[in-house]
């Protein structure tokens, strides 16, 4: 069965229109983004007035050095497995924690 050529025209037009369509659809009436609390974090692209999402929350730039976030991963770790092994242990093992 052959498809008709307008379902063609008018999957290709919804096509070319749908990126117009959430875009607008994005853009509230306060400004920028889906929601009033959330426009600070979008903003109006230069070419074409798209409205556009913030990529990072933090502008890329990293809050911590790595190693800090490897020590404070790795300590909170030891940290929990220390404090179980204690907790799950008889009551002599007690004494080797004071």
């Amino acid at each position: 069965m052959e498809t008709p050529a307008y379902y063609s025209d008018f999957i290709q037009l919804i096509a070319t229109n749908w990126n117009n369509f959430c875009h607008s659809f994005m853009a509230s009436a306060s400004g920028c983004g889906p929601f009033e609390f959330s426009s600070k974090y979008y903003h109006v692209s230069q070419n074409g007035g798209v409205c556009v999402r913030q990529t990072s929350f933090f502008e890329g730039k990293p809050v911590l050095n790595q190693g800090v976030g490897y020590s404070v991963i790795l300590g909170f770790g030891a940290f929990f497995a220390l404090f179980t092994s204690f907790l799950v242990s008889n009551p002599q093992m007690c004494f080797i924690f004071l």
